[in-house]
């Protein structure tokens, strides 16, 4: 029975429950996302006539909106990658989730400082 190919064979390091919780994450990503695009640029009520900030400007208000969103897809993307390195390397793919909250955190601390500048 020790020799039996099935019983020593490792198991395959959680593929299903990955792709599962990144679903889950991406698509709640998505609603915060959202709600924070549009948070962001209503950040820009204070803004008056002749006021310089960048998020008093056109282009500062799209860059507020966008930045969630492109930390989003650039994090599902980040861990898709980690997840498919980190298995290669026998360690499983759940060091994704962890690589992609953190390029998503990124977008958003710089959204923030922009909204705060």
């Amino acid at each position: 029975m020790l020799d039996d190919p099935i019983t020593t064979t490792p198991r395959s390091p959680g593929w299903g429950g990955f792709v599962l919780a990144l679903t889950l994450i991406s698509l709640l990503g998505a609603v915060f996302s959202a709600v924070v695009g549009f948070a962001s640029v209503m950040s820009s009520d204070g803004c008056f006539s002749g006021d310089t900030r960048f998020i008093c400007t056109g282009d500062g208000q799209q860059t507020v909106f966008w930045l969630p969103w492109i930390g989003w897809a650039s994090a599902i993307i980040g861990s898709l990658i980690t997840a498919g390195w980190a298995s290669r390397k026998g360690w499983g793919p759940w060091a994704g989730l962890l690589v992609g909250a953190l390029l998503y955190v990124v977008a958003a601390l710089v959204a923030r400082g922009i909204v705060n500048g």
